[in-house]
């Protein structure tokens, strides 16, 4: 998903819908552009707490100002949208939280990501959906503001690329990786008969591979693809230590994968969802990768182009940044923001 959690301590900042005003919160801010908001104190200590959780650090007075005032320009923001009508549908902000989900991984589940977005956030599942839609309507006025973003061009040198990774040369190492081919009952929301049913028919399989060695397997595997009872297939590579993998297989599962020499058939295996035999179809040691060569097995993404995307993010960034200090100071002369500095507290 991109960097969810960047993402969601930007959200925790410059949600507005989902933080109701208490009549009991001593009032940090006023703002008003087209209305009056307040944040206060109460609500404002709870976003902050949260911040703080995700950086792992205590916040200073200053970034405790700096995003206060981070909030003022969200509210303000908003405002500003929703005066010029900019709007996001339902099925913008679908297709913005599935493309999160899917940076994640493939193998992550809704519920799993669900329950992801909770723990990281502490928001619930309706107020982060509209944290996505606040954001997403904040990111298209920008826009409609300074239309040349969208297509404006920022060309990246050798030399800037050659100069950056020659300071993380390190950095760019192949991580420990294994691929393997399977066969898998999934036991996933079964009760205990079906999962004993399910073990019974792997060991089934076990005792055939056995006897017939590689053949076997390849054969259960092929005739896989006309059964409904239990699939076979490809598991793609897998990065040791990768979160997402972990969740889906189980950690004892993957370190009996990663313990396998390539070319070698597993016995019967209990991952989380399922019971699986492997055949360990490649391993790779971790190496240091050269600046033209890819990133991970098949795929075409070297440490050059990830440079170069880098640095144009970069660049974009400034250039967005740049946009929106002068739209926001626009929107602060045309609005009336009161702080309450007595109220601060830090």
């Amino acid at each position: 998903m991109k960097n969810i959690l960047l993402v969601c301590i930007l959200m925790i900042i410059g949600t507005t819908g989902s933080w109701a005003q208490s009549t009991l919160d001593k009032p940090l801010a006023v703002v008003r552009l087209t209305k009056t908001e307040q944040i206060g104190s109460r609500l404002f200590a709870k976003q902050m707490e949260m911040v703080q959780k995700q950086l792992s650090t205590p916040l200073d007075a200053a970034r405790k100002r700096q995003l206060l005032d981070t909030r003022v320009d969200s509210i303000l923001l908003s405002q500003a949208a929703d005066r010029d009508k900019v709007v996001v549908t339902d099925s913008d902000v679908s297709t913005a939280i599935a493309q999160q989900r899917a940076s994640m991984g493939q193998n992550v589940t809704e519920d799993a990501f669900r329950k992801e977005v909770v723990r990281q956030t502490g928001f619930t599942w309706d107020e982060f959906t509209d944290s996505v839609r606040d954001r997403m309507i904040q990111e298209k006025y920008l826009l409609a503001k300074r239309p040349q973003l969208a297509n404006a061009k920022f060309p990246i040198t050798d030399a800037e690329i050659m100069e950056l990774y020659d300071a993380q040369a390190a950095k760019f190492v192949s991580p420990s990786l294994v691929r393997f081919n399977f066969i898998s009952i999934e036991t996933k929301s079964k009760d205990a008969t079906a999962k004993q049913a399910a073990k019974q028919k792997m060991d089934e399989f076990n005792k055939m591979i056995k006897s017939g060695g590689q053949a076997a397997f390849d054969d259960i595997m092929k005739k896989s693809l006309d059964s409904v009872s239990y699939s076979g297939g490809d598991s793609n590579y897998i990065m040791k230590g990768e979160p997402q993998s972990i969740a889906y297989f189980g950690k004892t599962f993957l370190d009996t994968a990663f313990g396998m020499n390539a070319n070698t058939l597993s016995g019967v295996l209990e991952a989380n969802y399922g019971y699986y035999i492997i055949n360990i179809t490649d391993k790779r040691n971790p190496k240091l990768i050269g600046i033209d060569d890819p990133l991970y097995p098949g795929q075409k993404l070297t440490p050059r182009e990830q440079i170069r995307q880098l640095l144009v993010n970069q660049k974009q960034g400034e250039a967005v940044t740049k946009a929106l200090d002068e739209i926001l100071k626009d929107l602060r002369k045309q609005a009336e923001v009161s702080y309450f500095e007595k109220n601060f507290g830090w």
